[in-house]
């Protein structure tokens, strides 16, 4: 008998116990949620100066900064103008009488910027190839 109530005992304080998490959960999770939406903070480009140091533009909510960095401090360079938000248009179809200028083959054309392209695959290689240069 006494281990029943024993049982019964640890079961209701485990209850209780989790009940309480729960609604500390709740109740204070979503505020801290909450708070980092609000404050996001990413870093946008990043430029290095030497094997230690370089520059980086951070976005905070809508600001821009531009910030150097070291290895014992980071320090704000300025803040840069809000950039407007990019609005894509539409390039005007080529007609088919008339290939594209530069050359590329009709097919391509519409390959540029997408990984199936071969300047894509250029571009990536010469940019993998810049980050591994000792300097």
């Amino acid at each position: 008998m006494d281990g029943v109530v024993l049982a019964l005992r640890v079961l209701v304080a485990l209850a209780v116990v989790v009940a309480l998490v729960w609604y500390l959960a709740r109740r204070v999770g979503g505020r801290v949620a909450d708070r980092t939406r609000e404050t996001e903070v990413r870093v946008v480009d990043r430029q290095s100066l030497s094997r230690h140091s370089g520059v980086a533009v951070v976005a905070a909510g809508d600001r821009r900064l531009l910030v150097g960095f070291g290895e014992a401090e980071v320090r704000l360079i300025t803040e840069l103008a809000p950039v407007p938000a990019l609005v894509r248009t539409p390039e005007p179809a080529t007609p088919a009488e008339n290939p594209p200028a530069t050359g590329v083959p009709r097919r391509r054309a519409g390959l540029a910027g997408s990984v199936l392209s071969p300047s894509t695959w250029q571009a990536t290689v010469r940019a993998m190839q810049d980050r591994t240069v000792r300097r």
